[in-house]
């Protein structure tokens, strides 16, 4: 699923909220049946709920392997089990495994973000902005692995500036303005919409 709207729309906001990282002032949040509204952060993550935020927040002193690391539980029987599967992914991490997370490239970065997260093993990923800072060709492959994850049966919500591949490479879109969802529907339906195109896609009709 993508999450598409101006600067300031409320997507970020949005994830957060989810997360538990932002209190909303009214509403609720339901995942699976049960509210998520009252859990803190590492309880939603708890509920299979995992978080790449905008801009990576990674540890900068730290090496890569420490700051995928802490994406996984304190005690963790499959750690090296869960390690492989990040490496799989990104195998330019493994070669980078013990280099500071600071003196990588963008692209690398947000590849660690993504490691961390998948620690967790989560049923749900939440995705804030990957083409933050990364170069045509670095997010496109970074959403090459976005793909695999979600072939490997993790639901996927990103939230996305890029708004003409968010909407190619999901199923469903949602339009938010202002805070508030003014429109939904299949990707591949609203990617033809005269009104997208005009407000997102830069189509002058």
């Amino acid at each position: 699923m993508a999450l598409i709207g101006a600067n300031g729309a409320g997507k970020s906001t949005l994830l957060k909220v989810v997360m538990g990282v932002v209190r909303q002032s009214s509403g609720d949040v339901i995942y699976n049946g049960s509210s998520l509204r009252s859990l803190r952060p590492h309880s939603v993550v708890h509920r299979s709920i995992s978080y790449v935020p905008e801009g990576r927040r990674l540890f900068p002193e730290m090496s890569v392997k420490e700051n995928i690391r802490m994406g996984a539980p304190a005690r963790c029987n499959d750690l090296k089990e869960r390690f492989d599967r990040v490496f799989l992914l990104f195998p330019v991490l493994k070669d980078r495994r013990t280099q500071q997370a600071s003196t990588l490239s963008g692209g690398e970065q947000q590849m660690v973000a993504i490691g961390r997260a998948l620690m967790s093993n989560p049923q749900l990923l939440l995705l804030d902005e990957l083409s933050f800072g990364l170069s045509p060709i670095m997010f496109e492959n970074v959403l090459s692995a976005i793909e695999k994850i979600r072939e490997n049966g993790v639901s996927i919500l990103m939230a996305e500036q890029n708004s003409e591949r968010a909407l190619e490479v999901s199923d469903r879109t949602y339009v938010l303005e202002n805070g508030k969802i003014m429109m939904t529907g299949k990707s591949s339906d609203l990617i033809d919409d005269p009104r997208i195109q005009t407000a997102y896609l830069g189509v002058v009709s």
